[in-house]
């Protein structure tokens, strides 16, 4: 919230509210799957190369990371709450620089581990997998839930 226009900025990013994103954290904050170990996120999209499609121009910030890598970096932090560490990443890159897929490994500081990855030469997949000492959480398609 703006303390000068009084006004609320935010991304419209509509996994934020959507139902589900209330129930993994809601699940994940029971004690239901124990202390979480690991989380596995990941989102690709097939998105051609047109030669004028921006997630394809490093210039204007362009890349996987940018656009679909978002979406698995909120659900991870929805489930623990928590800032990351990352410890290693792997990039694709595009003859203009901007990565086609990208896949990093993270580190909480309670020691959870999460692997993020997503990629634009794939075909459609979405899924985020939280793994506990008591349970495992699988959710296929977090983007558009049926």
């Amino acid at each position: 919230m703006s303390t000068r226009s009084g006004k609320l900025l935010m991304e419209a990013q509509h996994s934020h509210w959507h139902p589900l994103s209330e129930r993994m954290r809601e699940v994940a904050a029971s004690g239901v799957l124990g202390d979480i170990r690991h989380i596995d996120a990941h989102f690709d999209a097939p998105v051609a190369d047109t030669g004028h499609e921006l997630r394809y121009d490093h210039g204007v910030g362009g890349g996987a990371l940018w656009d679909l890598g978002t979406y698995p970096a909120h659900w991870i932090r929805s489930v623990l709450g928590t800032d990351w560490h990352v410890a290693r990443t792997t990039q694709r890159r595009h003859a203009g620089g901007a990565d086609i897929a990208t896949e990093a490994h993270l580190v909480a500081p309670g020691g959870a581990t999460a692997r993020l990855a997503c990629a634009m030469d794939a075909d459609f997949a979405a899924t985020l997998t939280v793994a506990g000492t008591r349970g495992q959480l699988a959710i296929t398609n977090p983007m558009v839930p049926l």
